[in-house]
């Protein structure tokens, strides 16, 4: 795997964390978790859609076979950290 995309790998599954592990209340992690929310809307042109953070942060958990799980495991700030380091170092 070419470093940079294993790089960005690694940052996404961090932030998703992060995210995860914030306090209910709060609007970006109501935005994020939030059924149905799309996003901005595109600024038009030609080509496929904008790929939305959450869906690519979702293939990444998929690609590397972190299950459905993955919120519990990440309140655990460091057990998320060196999983997300042993995954991403190979």
């Amino acid at each position: 795997v070419p470093a940079l995309p294993r790089h960005l790998a690694h940052l996404r599954l961090r932030r998703l964390g992060h995210m995860a592990r914030m306090p209910d209340g709060w609007v970006v992690k109501q935005l994020l978790f939030a059924k149905g929310f799309t996003g901005l809307p595109a600024r038009g042109g030609s080509g496929a859609p904008r790929r939305q953070w959450f869906a690519c942060a979702k293939d990444t958990l998929q690609d590397h076979a972190v299950g459905e799980g993955w919120y519990h495991l990440a309140q655990d700030r460091v057990f998320w950290r060196r999983m997300c380091h042993d995954l991403t170092s190979t």
